[in-house]
């Protein structure tokens, strides 16, 4: 999977339109297929990539356009969770939601998928605040209190 992040980086040296719209499906599908083979740091880059190039699109002439960008930082979120890191999960959690209710109040917009998206954004971000939360299952009790 390295080298498809490699392929569509290249890709990416050219301007004309069938280059950026592969390299921008490329980067989208890796995103999510980087993170289920648990490489989340690869995940991350791909979405970085990915981004930028859906934010080109006119959503007018793309029925998923909120739902693929918002998809994109559920994926993002998933693996700042996965490492821990809750902070961060949380900023891409909200990045999504903002653009899946942009998507939602849009009529040319796939509806069923954004509702599906909400709801895995606000599952990780429960996820989110139960990392941000939980208690320390190994606590370091003061051996001092018990002497």
């Amino acid at each position: 999977m390295i080298a498809g992040l490699a392929a569509a980086q290249r890709l990416l040296t050219w301007s004309d339109r069938v280059s950026r719209t592969a390299a921008r499906k490329t980067f989208t599908d890796l995103t999510a297929h980087l993170y289920f083979s648990r490489n989340d740091s690869l995940a991350l880059v791909s979405a970085h990539q990915a981004l930028p190039l859906l934010d080109e699109l006119d959503p007018a002439e793309d029925r998923l356009h909120f739902d693929r960008q918002s998809r994109v930082y559920h994926y993002g979120a998933l693996a700042w969770l996965r490492r821990q890191q809750p902070d961060s999960a949380d900023a891409w959690v909200k990045a999504g939601l903002a653009l899946a209710t942009r998507g939602r109040e849009r009529d040319d917009q796939n509806q069923d998928g954004l509702l599906y998206t909400i709801s895995q954004l606000h599952i990780r971000q429960s996820e989110s605040d139960t990392l941000r939360f939980s208690i320390d299952p190994n606590p370091r009790w003061n051996d001092s209190a018990i002497a």
